[in-house]
């Protein structure tokens, strides 16, 4: 009965017991109604149903199972205790011995206020539950205390306030005005010089070193740097200019804008959200730690960073740093930022500057390239039709020869004399494809070639144009096998190299030394560089000079199209890149070593091809020409060599009609189509080419052989006579021991 002297005069306290069995929940509301007859009782037999009733009635305590079905006591009570209307309530949970301890831990951390324990005890329960709502009820009545208190606090400050605002009016206005004037005058003073700075600097670093020097100068500042944003793995910010008190500082700085510790400062942060980010201390920001030390050492209390953002993009991040903490309220704010705005005008800029003298000097150089291209354009138009008229010419001096030598004894002195005509008619004529080559109009011809012959006709033919102050040495091994290339192509390779080497030497003389030997590089042998190359047996053609030699920027750039260190009109820059095409395109390898003042080494690798031939028993050897019989019809505008082929074609055996006009030897043709076995014709002729001729011809008689000979023509080559039907193709000047085998061969089949 002790437990039933609750004072209740003043209200009656309200209850709410929750449990799912209803055996249980009639014996707690008995209890209640017993220890407390002038409270009022709610029941309610599952969490959702107390949820309900408790947001109704707002009991003054709620005494719940803490095991029901569906949501139990403690999902009751967290959710009562997550609720600012029902949070205030005090709650009692029920929990049976054997899972007792468990379930109160849980009940504590969903905000349960006491516990009882099955089975209940009635007084305990009474003491409990009045303990309970003497607690609430004091609690509320402290609360109404302190909420009158407060009133009349607020009261009474709130005239107090309204005394000193009437009395700080007055001064704030003046202050106010003052710090205005003040604000705008180093607001001028900023903008007059970061646009000075502008219009004066030279390079954008130039104009990030002056920035930072007026910020900290007229704004008064301890130290400011400017970093450019990277956008690599690291997201690396890159101090590039600073100005103030920063002993250091920013060489250990290691700034990223990466979502991580480094970059969370106030850095890092402004360049992610791309707006203008404030330290107020940064002896107590968590998010400056990492340079905390660095910064109190320096006295760097605060700072703001400011990112220079232009279409959306982060260029980089000025950052200002100050020895007071809160130095940089709204005002600072955007007087900075105006400045890093006037900077970001000034950096833009300059880059438009720099970008338009780029493009100039793109536009001079493409100009320059293509002047060059066309000069290389006139210059193969001119070498092609040369190459037609020169091949004629010697068509009919190699032909003539021909004939010649076939009427001379053996044993003539005559007949040698002219063997070597015809050998200078041959080199003449690859001289020709050489220039043809030079002037981008023709293809290489790779074949196994010896290279020790032409190294040597080459330095015969330079020798003379090389001044006598230089010296030639040469050292050639006989032994060397074979490669695969194109003899013109090789003469351009010594001849390209042997010119720079003169021009090397030509102030001081010096020795010119061209050596030819064969190399094994093995995979791990002493020959083997630094960078990858191929390895394997090669035939090496060095090339050394004693000339002025070349400093490591002129070897970094000497393979680059059209870069020269000659002077104008000496050179294209356009010897040493073609030199280099050749040798990638035989798989072949460059070495190239140079001092300046000393002279220059090339060592131009070729892969061997295989075993060497007799090279004597080639030259020595005579023409095995094989003749035959049959009618042919020769066509050529060129008198000599029509006179040339009917006198070598018949002195072969065969029987020849011959026309210097392609319709004439149509009309003829035409007129006896089954009498020739053959048609011979030149390509380039008046009125009609020999591609028409032979293609009118084959309409006329579908089976009759033609053979194509060509001074030079860029409408047709070997591989479109074939396709348009010709039987054979025989470039200018025509070699009587090839036109032979081909007129056999065709005729045979």
């Amino acid at each position: 009965n002790e437990y039933r002297d609750i004072d209740m005069s003043e209200q009656a306290p309200v209850l709410l017991v929750v449990d799912d069995r209803p055996d249980n929940l009639f014996v707690l509301e008995q209890l209640v109604n017993e220890y407390l007859p002038n409270s009022i009782c709610h029941t309610a037999a599952d969490a959702d149903s107390a949820l309900k009733k408790a947001r109704a009635y707002l009991p003054d305590g709620i005494l719940s199972d803490i095991q029901m079905p569906g949501k139990g006591g403690l999902e009751l009570c967290r959710q009562l205790k997550a609720d600012p209307k029902t949070q205030s309530i005090p709650i009692i949970l029920i929990t049976t011995q054997k899972d007792e301890l468990n379930l109160r831990v849980q009940g504590l951390e969903a905000g349960a206020d006491d516990f009882i324990t099955r089975p209940i005890y009635n007084l305990e329960l009474a003491a409990r539950i009045k303990v309970m709502l003497r607690i609430k009820f004091m609690q509320d009545a402290l609360n109404a205390a302190k909420k009158n208190l407060e009133g009349k606090v607020l009261e009474r400050t709130a005239e107090l306030m309204a005394t000193n605002e009437r009395m700080q009016k007055e001064i704030e206005h003046r202050l106010e005005a003052e710090e205005d004037v003040r604000q705008n005058n180093r607001s001028l003073r900023l903008a007059n010089a970061l646009s000075k700075a502008t219009i004066t600097a030279k390079d954008e670093l130039e104009l990030l070193q002056k920035a930072c020097q007026i910020l900290v100068e007229d704004g008064g500042y301890s130290m400011v740097w400017f970093g450019y944003v990277q956008h690599d793995e690291k997201k690396s910010i890159v101090p590039s200019a600073q100005y103030g008190h920063e002993d250091g500082y920013l060489k250990n700085i290691d700034v990223t804008w990466a979502d991580e510790e480094r970059g969370r400062g106030p850095v890092g942060t402004a360049v992610r959200q791309k707006q203008p980010i404030t330290c107020s201390d940064t002896l107590n920001d968590p998010l400056f730690l990492p340079w905390r030390d660095a910064a109190q050492q320096r006295g760097f209390r605060s700072c703001l960073a400011l990112p220079l953002i232009d279409e959306n993009e982060c260029l980089g991040v000025l950052t200002v740093y100050s020895t007071s903490t809160d130095d940089f309220n709204i005002e600072e704010v955007d007087l900075l930022t105006a400045s890093s705005c006037e900077l970001l005008y000034g950096i833009k800029a300059l880059r438009i500057a720099s970008a338009k003298r780029h493009m100039e000097q793109a536009k001079a150089t493409i100009e320059k390239k293509l002047n060059q291209a066309q000069k290389m354009e006139a210059i193969g138009t001119l070498a092609g039709g040369i190459a037609h008229d020169f091949n004629n010419i010697l068509g009919a001096i190699i032909g003539y020869s021909s004939i010649v030598v076939e009427r001379l004894p053996k044993d003539s002195k005559n007949r040698s004399d002219i063997q070597q005509v015809i050998k200078a008619g041959k080199r003449a004529a690859e001289l020709v494809q050489q220039i043809l080559m030079f002037s981008r109009q023709s293809e290489q011809d790779c074949k196994p070639v010896k290279i020790q012959p032409v190294v040597k006709e080459a330095l015969k033919l330079l020798r003379s144009t090389i001044p006598s102050t230089v010296e030639i040495r040469q050292g050639i091994d006989e032994s060397c096998e074979m490669v695969n290339a194109d003899p013109t192509q090789l003469y351009q390779i010594l001849m390209n190299l042997c010119t720079n080497a003169k021009h090397a030497m030509r102030e001081r003389g010096g020795v010119l030394e061209v050596n030819l030997n064969s190399v094994n590089i093995e995979q791990d042998g002493k020959h083997k560089d630094e960078v990858e190359q191929p390895f394997g047996s090669f035939v090496c053609l060095e090339v050394i000079d004693t000339g002025c030699g070349m400093s490591q920027e002129v070897i970094d750039r000497m393979f680059d199209p059209f870069y020269t260190t000659k002077q104008m009109g000496e050179g294209t820059g356009m010897g040493l890149s073609v030199v280099h095409g050749i040798i990638e395109n035989y798989n072949g390898f460059i070495r190239v070593s140079s001092e300046v003042n000393e002279g220059t080494t090339f060592q131009i690798y070729f892969p061997m091809f295989g075993e060497v031939e007799n090279a004597e028993t080639q030259d020595s050897a005579e023409e095995q020409v094989q003749g035959g019989v049959g009618n042919i019809l020769v066509v050529d505008d060129e008198t000599p060599l029509l006179d040339m082929y009917t006198r070598m074609l018949g002195r072969l055996g065969y029987t020849v009609t011959s026309y210097a006009s392609s319709i004439s030897a149509l009309e003829e043709f035409a007129n006896h189509p089954d009498k020739y076995d053959l048609i011979l014709t030149d390509m380039t002729m008046p009125g009609m080419t020999g591609a028409q001729l032979a293609l009118e011809a084959m309409k006329i008689r579908v089976n009759i052989p033609v053979i194509l000979c060509t001074g030079f023509s860029d409408l047709i080559d070997e591989e479109k006579a074939l396709a348009l039907g010709f039987k054979g193709y025989l470039p200018k000047p025509v070699i009587r021991a090839d036109l032979a085998l081909l007129i056999r061969n065709i005729l045979d089949t």
